[in-house]
């Protein structure tokens, strides 16, 4: 059966109101998840949560298919209601099984998106718990730099970074949350070197953490810093850090115990990124060791913790 919009979502009820997606299901493996879903009673229910596997490859534990609800999302990214709790709502709709380690034998059927098939998810703004292992799995691996848009921040090396890696036939995605001044001059470099779909600037944001809860790498290269807000967050929620090699970067790392340090050239921090994006051990290493080291300041790590999800942060 072809679902013509591509994309169908399964959502559970919760008593407080919202609403914790399930499974995904769809043809693109970039998505872009709505902001909240139509309840069948009236009015809607905001996605607050992603449940536990939801975007691993093979999921644990899925509710019963008459407690959930399930919608289809259409190209403009309008949500229509197909099934309530086990009833057919205006049209039909079915659970879908598929074998996890293979894409659909059909292009046009919908694939879980999930595991190595996923690509991007773009989160809802009212997400406030990510699942244990809900990303579990998801082997493209993900880069997240979090600063402002400007010289002191080097993207115009990062970007030239990321064309080598993109060359080098590495499978990664590099995401920037930040605003600032230099925006259109990165946008034409970006646009320059075709990396559209590869280095994207996301623009501020209030919270920043279910982010670095996805990332499998966070990086830093800077031209030159003071105490970065921005690393201590990443390692305190256990990421592994790349940075610049300059003062204020390596009064907050130690090269090859809890981070590694490079020399601000486009070469040698995508053969960093590299390094890391072929050694999972190497990454897990490096990220426990910094969340260990941050791990002093028990209240501070339960409210980043909290923001970015309570669930279990898995590698990729």
């Amino acid at each position: 059966m072809v679902q013509e919009n591509g994309m169908m979502l399964e959502v559970l009820p919760l008593e407080a109101g919202g609403a914790r997606l399930v499974r995904v299901y769809g043809q693109d493996p970039c998505v872009v998840l709505p902001g909240s879903v139509p309840a069948p009673a009236g009015g809607s229910w905001p996605i607050t949560e992603l449940g536990d596997y939801c975007f691993s490859e093979k999921p644990r534990s899925l509710p019963a298919s008459d407690a959930v609800c399930r919608y289809q999302v259409d190209d403009t990214g309008a949500v229509r209601l197909t099934r309530a709790f086990g009833q057919a709502v205006g049209g039909s709709a079915r659970r879908y099984d598929f074998d996890f380690d293979a894409p659909a034998a059909d292009p046009d059927d919908l694939h879980p998106v999930c595991g190595s098939f996923v690509e991007e998810v773009t989160l809802p703004d009212r997400l406030q718990v990510i699942g244990s292992c809900a990303f579990y799995n998801c082997r493209k691996l993900r880069l997240l730099t979090v600063g402002r848009l400007t010289h002191q921040k080097a993207y115009d090396v990062a970007i030239q970074a990321m064309a080598r890696l993109k060359a080098s036939g590495a499978c990664v995605r590099w995401y920037v949350l930040g605003e600032g001044s230099r925006r259109t001059v990165l946008e034409r470099q970006i646009a320059a070197c075709g990396l559209q779909k590869d280095f994207l600037l996301l623009g501020a944001t209030a919270n920043p953490y279910p982010y670095y809860a996805q990332t499998g790498l966070y990086i830093h290269a800077t031209r030159f810093e003071g105490k970065s807000i921005a690393i201590q967050e990443a390692q305190t929620l256990g990421c592994a850090v790349i940075a610049s090699d300059c003062n204020g970067n390596r009064e907050q790392i130690e090269d090859g115990v809890d981070g590694l340090l490079c020399r601000l050239e486009p070469e040698t921090l995508a053969a960093a990124i590299l390094r890391l994006a072929g050694d999972q051990a190497l990454r897990q290493r490096l990220g426990q060791a910094a969340c260990r080291k941050k791990a002093g300041g028990a209240e501070e790590l339960d409210r980043l913790l909290q923001m970015a999800g309570t669930g279990e942060k898995g590698d990729g």
